[in-house]
């Protein structure tokens, strides 16, 4: 069976906010679970998973298999984690 192709999304699409905290607080640890980031933001558990899988599909993280599952910023998610700091 062949694999099912899924666009990436439009770069022009602005992240949400919940996806903005998840990745300035995530380039402080090398990684993170879900519950934890959703301590750490102030997040509901299910709007850190989501935020995390939305910037997963953008690339900007990589999640890591086991239970629970963790995540970890992408060099391209610690980049436009550092222009989101500095105000860019």
């Amino acid at each position: 069976m062949s694999p099912v192709f899924v666009p990436p999304p439009s770069p022009d699409r602005a992240l949400t906010r919940a996806q903005k905290q998840a990745l300035l607080a995530m380039r402080r640890d090398a990684e993170v679970e879900a519950a934890a980031l959703a301590d750490a933001t102030g997040m509901k558990p299910n709007g850190a998973a989501l935020a995390l899988r939305g910037l997963e599909r953008r690339g900007l993280v990589a999640r890591q298999e086991g239970e629970p599952a963790v995540w970890s910023v992408t060099f391209a998610g610690h980049a436009l984690a550092e222009r989101l700091s500095n105000g860019n």
